[in-house]
């Protein structure tokens, strides 16, 4: 089975992010970024001071809380990094709504 987190996101959070893209310091906002083994954006959250956002390891949990599922996706080369700004949110974004995305480095579509 394919995973697919982007795709899960409720309207209230998905409400939430696209008023994450508008705020006047977006380009300032550090967030966990969850990359597929391809290193495309699959989901996205603000880092936060508190658990469960507070590290990489944390923030991977709580994208992915099955722990199997994690351990494979891990295996497969996915993994969570920080990153600034919000590009990676508008991938995410993207893929929620259905939208095929572009691989900046090869120009090809993904999905």
């Amino acid at each position: 089975m394919l995973f697919e987190p982007a795709l899960a996101l409720t309207g209230a959070t998905y409400g939430a992010l696209v008023d994450i893209m508008y705020r006047p310091d977006a380009d300032a906002v550090t967030a966990w970024v969850l990359r597929d083994r391809h290193g495309q954006p699959r989901n996205w959250h603000q880092v936060e001071n508190r658990s469960p956002w507070r590290t990489a390891e944390a923030a991977f949990v709580s994208f992915v809380p099955d722990h199997k599922q994690r351990h494979d996706l891990a295996v497969m080369g996915w993994k969570v990094e920080q990153t600034q700004g919000i590009d990676e949110l508008r991938v995410v974004l993207a893929l929620a709504r259905g939208e095929a995305t572009t691989d900046p480095t090869t120009g090809e579509a993904t999905s």
